[in-house]
């Protein structure tokens, strides 16, 4: 494949990059709104179960003393019953925001990855623009560095270009230190 064509291609797959990135932000955001509404129904299902626990005390107590023993032990079944049904629920739904914390994290890490991928494809088409140059700028460099072209040569325009003698070291370029 050559460079000019593979340099065409980088736009799409920065543009799909970026379009996955969003439908991954996206997810993100109904994943913590999903959580912040599963922890909300947590902590009003806690309250609730307190509550019932207090009124159901004090209603108890008040009623025990006409209640008949069949009754009570009737009141109490219900009550454990209601018990464990609300404590499966709190249960379900504390194992419902592991869940979403773990696909999360999942898609935080995916996040990561993409913005790694989308970083390297900037990188590349930069580097590429880089390695593109304009014919005429490669011939003047490589002239300049043979030490063929200079201002005066650029001022003179049409006249041939003749290689510089070496006579003075004023002429020459200092040397590049490695």
């Amino acid at each position: 494949m050559e460079e000019g064509a593979e340099w065409v291609t980088a736009p799409s797959n920065t543009q799909r990059l970026t379009e996955e990135l969003q439908v991954e932000r996206q997810m993100k955001e109904m994943l913590q709104i999903s959580t912040f509404e599963l922890r909300s129904t947590v902590a009003e299902l806690e309250k609730r179960l307190n509550s019932i626990e207090d009124e159901d005390r004090l209603a108890s107590i008040r009623s025990f003393d006409h209640m008949p023993i069949g009754a009570l032990n009737q009141f109490f079944k219900h009550l454990e019953e209601e018990k464990i049904s609300l404590e499966n629920q709190l249960k379900e739904f504390e194992h419902r925001i592991q869940q979403e914390t773990k696909a999360y994290y999942k898609v935080n890490d995916e996040r990561r990855i993409y913005v790694t991928e989308i970083a390297q494809t900037t990188a590349a088409q930069e580097a590429g623009k880089k390695q593109q140059i304009d014919p005429a700028n490669a011939t003047r460099e490589k002239q300049v560095l043979n030490g063929l072209y200079t201002a005066a040569n650029q001022k003179k325009g049409t006249k041939k270009k003749e290689p510089v003698k070496k006579s003075t070291k004023d002429n020459h370029l200092p040397k590049i230190k490695h």
